[in-house]
């Protein structure tokens, strides 16, 4: 059995532990004005927010998680295929509503990933579960 681990890009935990085998970092967008960014939790991109965008910031500007249907085609893209069980924590529920447009996907994925995994040649079937860490940031990387 593959088993994999998802933390959303909120997890406050270094490249290195995001970079293992295994653990996947579920994208968030950040709205700045009529632009919105994929935070993917890619070093690069992070300095490049930093030095270009985050002086800038505004008060309407924020954090916009990806839609239900955004997120089950991630997972689609990114997990059935490579997993069989995955384990996905997210930030506090109370604070974000990660937790529940990942949870709709998830139901949402059960009608889609057999079509997916049958053409990868894979038997068996695809389990998700979405876990509401109810911790933020550097809480999320100690439960991961």
């Amino acid at each position: 059995m593959r088993i994999g681990l998802v933390v959303d890009a909120t997890c406050d935990l270094p490249p290195e532990f995001l970079a293992a085998p295994g653990i996947r970092v579920m994208p968030i967008g950040i709205r700045l004005g009529e632009q919105r960014l994929i935070d993917r939790r890619d070093p690069d991109t992070t300095l490049s927010f930093y030095r270009d965008h985050l002086p800038k910031v505004g008060s309407k500007d924020g954090s916009q998680p990806l839609s239900a249907a955004e997120l089950q085609q991630w997972f689609l893209d990114e997990l059935v295929t490579d997993f069989d069980y995955v384990v996905c924590l997210t930030v506090d529920s109370l604070r974000s509503p990660i937790f529940e447009h990942a949870t709709q996907a998830s139901f949402g994925l059960l009608q889609h990933y057999h079509e997916r995994r049958h053409a990868a040649g894979i038997a068996g079937p695809f389990t998700l579960r979405v876990l509401d860490s109810h911790s933020v940031f550097a809480g999320i990387a100690c439960l991961a």
